[in-house]
């Protein structure tokens, strides 16, 4: 409820306004309009691009997925940067032969501060964004990486280490989603 949260810093969905999307079950499809939750993990769904609201949202399961103007969500089971299981929706940046990327765009919650003393200004509470990538090897489930080279070599297959090494001076600083996409490709 939009009124609940006034006066909280940023937004609980990834857009603010719904953007027309694809709903997608088995050879089904059907066009409306969506928007991510972040903060409860939903794509929400209105009749119209100028609803403030919804009352609706789509059920989470594996059958069905949902394109939101270029992103592509997908719910599914996978290991977070715990070493937990988990389900959640993800949106899918790279499909390859081999390997898949996966991106987890969450908001967080986070409690206001009074001041400590006069000095100082309130801390309003706000939505932080917490983002995190995935790779997935073949049919295993895809699992939280940071974006260190170290890490993601952990997460390439074993014949795939000779071309990881190969291509280790030109990416050895990966700091964005595309410099990690280019690596996948070039292993893929």
């Amino acid at each position: 409820n939009l009124s609940s949260i006034k006066g909280i810093v940023g937004s609980p969905y990834r857009n603010n306004s719904f953007q027309i999307g694809i709903i997608y079950r088995n050879k089904d499809s059907v066009k409306t309009f969506l928007r991510y939750n972040a903060l409860n993990d939903e794509i929400e769904i209105a009749l119209s691009k100028d609803a403030s609201s919804s009352t609706n949202a789509i059920i989470k399961s594996e059958s069905i997925t949902c394109k939101i103007i270029n992103d592509f969500f997908v719910y599914k089971e996978f290991v977070d940067e715990n070493k937990f299981k988990n389900k959640g929706y993800l949106i899918k940046a790279y499909g390859g032969e081999k390997y898949n990327l996966y991106v987890r765009d969450k908001k967080v919650f986070k409690e206001g501060e009074k001041a400590r003393n006069s000095l100082e200004l309130d801390k309003p509470p706000k939505f932080i964004d917490k983002q995190t990538v995935f790779i997935q090897h073949m049919s295993d489930l895809p699992k939280a990486v940071k974006l260190k080279y170290k890490k993601i070599s952990e997460l390439i297959a074993k014949e795939d280490q000779v071309k990881l090494a190969k291509l280790k001076n030109s990416h050895r600083k990966i700091t964005s989603l595309d410099k990690l996409i280019s690596l996948i490709s070039s292993i893929d």
